[in-house]
């Protein structure tokens, strides 16, 4: 394939994997319950919404702790390749991806392949956003939505499929296997719980790796080579219709 837009250069691809080497870190230490240990409730029941809303940034806090590398990154104007990429996208397709990826999610919750593996691989996720709704904390569902949805596909997507993929590029593959490995790499990180759940973990992973190439070849074919916006609203699009099919699969007493 004749790319015909111009890639990032290395310091765009070391701000990207910085952002990615701070994420892995801050989930391997734990610093997320360590430094918001004092602030966190021994339980929910009863919690004051603001012990909710540490809650949600003690799950996450890698992402945000990421998240502010990122913005670091973008103020200093050192990934103007990938901000030009993000914006492309029209409004037609914006909504087509918008409306493909809600389809996509919705048949995957009605097939019991997706969501029902959550509560398999990720029991305590079901519990807290269970939790959230049957105690009306609604703020913290909020927060926890807007870190699910927007923050992790952002620093997911330029991860996967804008450093790993231009940076195999860079080495001379074709398109076609840097999307494949970039998909491989993306549904691997699905297999954490695979030693407590195997065959759920594995199943996540599976459909994981197939829609992180659907959104690779969206990311790398898209107009001008500039289609990382729309695989950033397909990713936040699916994983909040994945999200709605949980809320409404578990019980909330």
């Amino acid at each position: 394939m004749s790319r015909a837009h111009a890639g990032p250069d290395a310091r765009e691809l070391r701000s990207v994997f910085a952002v990615a080497a701070t994420v892995v870190v801050a989930h391997v230490l734990s610093l997320g319950p360590l430094l918001l240990d004092r602030w966190l409730p021994a339980t929910l029941a009863g919690a004051t919404p603001q012990e909710t809303l540490f809650v949600v940034a003690a799950s996450f806090f890698p992402w945000l702790l990421g998240q502010l590398v990122l913005t670091f990154a973008f103020t200093r104007r050192w990934l103007p390749r990938a901000h030009e990429r993000l914006l492309e996208p029209s409004v037609i397709a914006s909504w087509v991806t918008l409306a493909a990826s809600a389809g996509v999610a919705l048949l995957l919750g009605r097939a019991e392949l997706w969501p029902w593996a959550w509560a398999s691989t990720a029991p305590q996720t079901g519990v807290l956003i269970t939790q959230f709704v049957a105690s009306e904390h609604y703020l913290a569902l909020g927060l926890w939505f807007i870190c699910a949805c927007l923050i992790v596909p952002l620093i997911t997507e330029l991860f996967f499929r804008f450093a790993v993929v231009e940076y195999l590029l860079q080495r001379g593959l074709v398109w076609f296997k840097a999307v494949a490995i970039s998909g491989v790499l993306f549904g691997a990180t699905y297999l954490t719980a695979v030693i407590a759940s195997p065959i759920p973990s594995l199943q996540r992973a599976g459909i994981a790796t197939v829609l992180g190439m659907v959104l690779g070849i969206i990311a790398i074919r898209g107009k001008r080579g500039r289609g990382l916006g729309l695989a950033l609203i397909a990713h936040g699009t699916f994983v909040a219709f994945e999200l709605g099919v949980l809320i409404r699969s578990l019980p909330t007493g």
